[in-house]
């Protein structure tokens, strides 16, 4: 594997483990403000897990991400686009699921959240 497939890799695995994790989501709202933090970590993931990087993945992990970034992408149209707090984001029951789906493709893939 090259180094930018590399980077690709390990930029979606941190980015999951990001979205796998209540805490870090908070820390990273204590520094930065978004209006909408849903649609900026939505842009993470979908910028990030694209087709033409499929390719920086095993055969086992490839079914795990693309799962979850199927899940993660039907769940974001129960989710509104008006402002929210993080506090807000994380208490919703949609972003809920999505979190949990996340941690679990990280355990599939023995990521650490």
């Amino acid at each position: 594997m090259d180094e930018a497939s590399k980077s690709i890799r390990a930029s979606a695995l941190s980015t999951l483990a990001f979205l796998a994790s209540p805490d870090a989501q908070r820390e990273f709202a204590s520094k930065v403000h978004y209006a909408n933090y849903q649609s900026e970590f939505a842009c993470w993931w979908f910028d990030t897990f694209i087709p033409e990087a499929y390719d920086c993945f095993t055969a086992n992990e490839l079914p795990i991400l693309k799962e979850f970034s199927a899940i993660f992408d039907a769940s974001l149209h129960d989710l509104s686009d008006t402002p929210t707090t993080i506090e807000q984001l994380l208490a919703t029951e949609t972003w809920r699921k999505i979190v949990a789906d996340a941690s679990r493709a990280c355990a599939s893939l023995r990521v650490q959240a």
